[in-house]
């Protein structure tokens, strides 16, 4: 029996990649300052490391979440201007051969008159 993959909304993978590299930087931070400042690493701030991560990842996530959806309010609002314009410019091009034909209509008669 198969099971259908179900995707992750593109702002929850980056939120989870971009928090645990932050994790791995903190990690090895904490790991590596023992060693470069002979200073031994205080029991709590293994203890606030959770805490922490689950703070980067509510942040991380509003702002890709944010992020995500003003991305696609700004696409969807550059489609629409498109859209507007290539009616603008039919409506324009309909009005100007109208208008055209008017003209010619005018000058036809004109001639008419004349003679």
């Amino acid at each position: 029996m198969k099971r259908k993959n179900k995707q992750v909304p593109k702002w929850v993978a980056s939120t989870l990649e971009i928090v645990l590299m932050i994790a791995i930087l903190f990690a090895a931070y904490y790991l590596a300052s023992p060693i470069l400042t002979h200073k031994p690493v205080d029991p709590q701030t293994w203890l606030y490391f959770p805490v922490q991560m689950f703070v980067a990842l509510i942040a991380v996530g509003a702002y890709s979440y944010w992020k995500e959806k003003s991305t696609a309010k700004r696409k969807a609002a550059e489609a629409k201007a498109k859209k507007d314009a290539e009616i603008r410019k039919q409506r324009e091009v309909a009005e100007s051969s109208a208008q055209h034909e008017a003209n010619i209509k005018r000058n036809q008669n004109v001639k008419q008159n004349r003679n």
